[in-house]
């Protein structure tokens, strides 16, 4: 019984050794020579957590923008097609050709990004994407151009919108450059989508 005792006292002696190393170890890191608290350290171990923390959410942002802007570009694409069938305005085969290419070229560069960052794109349109596409493959001629139109002005409207935010915002230069460039492109195809509007919307 003696002897349980003794043992049970020496391994309460460790766990308050070890324990009190542990805390010791804590103060030291915080602490200068001299034994007094180092408010700078410990300034910049909280700054360090918060720019950490930004830096992700910025990741975050910029990987949520091309996944946004790929999956916009596949609908984009998808729609021209059915532009290019549905439509009876020649107006609108034009632009749905034009967007076809633009867009087939800025969702290469996407990947090639998202590649190089291991950010993952979608294979396949959201479902608000498809629901709309479902919309658009149900009309044909006048009414096709209509809405087709009334669909690529909104469309491009929330795109210029994003990008010009990511273009001033964006956590990656290359994403950053990438959005400066395609800005010009989307806002040609606002325009001409614009005109075309103007026409559909007196029919």
């Amino acid at each position: 019984m003696k002897n349980n005792l003794l043992v049970l006292a020496a391994v309460a002696v460790c766990l308050t050794s070890a324990c009190q190393q542990r805390a010791d170890k804590k103060a030291n890191d915080t602490t200068d020579s001299l034994g007094y608290v180092d408010t700078n350290k410990i300034a910049q171990e909280r700054a360090d957590t918060m720019n950490n923390s930004i830096s992700n959410n910025a990741m975050k942002d910029d990987a949520d923008f091309l996944t946004t802007a790929y999956n916009d570009g596949m609908f984009e694409i998808d729609a021209a097609k059915l532009a290019q069938k549905n439509a009876a305005s020649a107006e609108v085969k034009e632009l749905a050709k034009k967007i076809e290419s633009d867009h087939a070229k800025a969702n290469e560069q996407i990947s090639m990004i998202a590649s190089k960052n291991n950010i993952t794109l979608p294979t396949a349109l959201s479902e608000k994407k498809q629901s709309k596409y479902g919309d658009l493959a149900k009309v044909t001629g006048k009414e096709f151009d209509k809405e087709y139109i009334k669909e690529m002005v909104k469309c491009h409207d929330d795109a210029i919108d994003a990008f010009e935010k990511k273009s001033k915002n964006a956590n990656n230069t290359e994403i950053q450059d990438f959005a400066v460039k395609t800005i010009p492109v989307l806002t040609a195809h606002k325009t001409q989508a614009d005109v075309i509007k103007e026409k559909t919307d007196k029919m």
